[in-house]
Order: structure tokens, then C-alpha cells, then sequence
């Protein structure tokens, strides 16, 4: 009878032991589940300028230079486009008029000194501005699936006059650009008549 009553206290607290280890895991996987999860602290990529060189547009030795303060998942295909851009524009241009245009293109970037800046956050333009000596082209970020061939066509033009950056509206809400009347759509006018593309 002794030993009946050994086994069952060696059993009870056996069976005990597993009960007490169970509750103990159980309670864990209950304190882990209740305490809240922190989210990792996800920071955004920071812009920083970026910049790369075009070579070789026309077919010809002409360059330029994009530059644009960016992030590194913004900056991706940016000059390509802006590439693409220039020579589809340039080689879309036909005729006598074409001709001359095109001939403002090499002039334009013959040197290689033309600086592209695509800025996220255009101040005073809405697709496209130059300067006045015709050495700087700023594109809108947010415009370089908008008929961006369009826009530097039209901004080259404006790049090889003294007027660089504006254009004057006519009658038919046409611009004249070098002589040559563009239906390039402009969509800022200011109180003289002026536009910004």
C-alpha cells in the first residue's frame, strides 16, 4: 500500500508539473500576445542632388547635363526621359520650320553647357522655364509624362531668343515663337498676355 501511495504522489505531481508548466507557457503566449508591437520607424529616403550626363543627342556631339534634387526612387528613368525627350522632339521636327528648329538645337547644345534642372516643386512655371541666356532649361517633376516632348521643343526655341523663358500670345491663343506660330498647349498667362509653359 506504500508504494501505491508513493506512485500516486510521484503521478500527482508529475501530472501536476505539466499542469504548472503548461499555465506557465500558456501565460507567456498570453503576456506576449497582449503586449503591443512597436512599428518600425520607417524614415523617408531624403533627396539629394542628383545629376547625370546626356552625350551624343542628334546623332551629333551635343550635350547637356540633367540635374535635379531628388530622391534616389524619383531620380530613376529621369534622364532618360529627358533624353528621349530631346531626340523624339528633334527628330519629329519636318520641314523648312523643322529645319530651323533643328538648327536651334545644335546651337543650343552644341557646347555642351546647357544645364537641365527638374525640380520637384516649380516656382513661378507649370511645365517648362528657361533663362535668360539660354544656358539653363527647368522642367517640372511632375509634368515629365506630360507631353514632355512637346514642352522642350517649344523651350529650345524660347532658349535661342533674347526673350528666353515668355512668349507673346496671339489672336488665334497661338504663340510665335522665332517667327513661326506653335500650337504648343500654354497654360499660365499673366495680365500682359505673356505665358509660361
Amino acid at each position: 500500500m506504500k508504494k501505491n501511495k508513493k506512485e500516486n504522489k510521484m503521478k500527482n505531481s508529475t501530472k501536476a508539473r505539466i499542469i504548472a508548466g503548461g499555465l506557465a507557457v500558456a501565460l507567456l503566449f498570453i503576456a506576449c500576445a497582449k503586449e503591443p508591437k512597436e512599428d518600425p520607424i520607417v524614415t523617408p529616403e531624403p533627396a539629394k542632388d542628383q545629376e547625370a550626363k546626356l552625350e551624343n543627342l542628334f546623332d551629333v556631339n551635343c550635350s547637356a547635363t540633367v540635374k535635379g534634387h531628388l530622391t534616389d526612387a524619383e531620380w530613376a528613368g529621369v534622364a532618360d526621359k529627358v533624353e528621349a525627350a530631346l531626340n523624339d522632339g528633334f527628330n519629329s521636327l519636318q520641314g523648312i520650320d523643322g529645319a530651323v528648329l533643328k538648327g536651334k538645337f545644335r546651337k543650343v547644345f552644341g557646347n555642351g553647357d546647357i544645364e537641365i534642372i527638374v525640380e520637384k516643386n516649380p516656382v513661378g512655371y507649370t511645365k517648362w522655364k528657361t533663362s535668360a541666356d539660354g544656358k539653363t532649361l527647368w522642367l517640372a517633376y511632375g509634368a515629365l509624362d506630360n507631353n514632355l516632348q512637346g514642352s522642350v521643343v517649344a523651350a529650345v526655341d524660347k532658349m535661342n531668343t533674347p526673350e528666353a523663358g515668355l512668349a507673346q500670345l496671339n489672336k488665334q491663343n497661338r504663340v510665335r515663337f522665332g517667327g513661326a506660330m506653335s500650337p504648343y498647349e500654354l497654360v499660365q498667362f499673366n495680365k500682359k498676355g505673356y505665358v509660361r509653359a
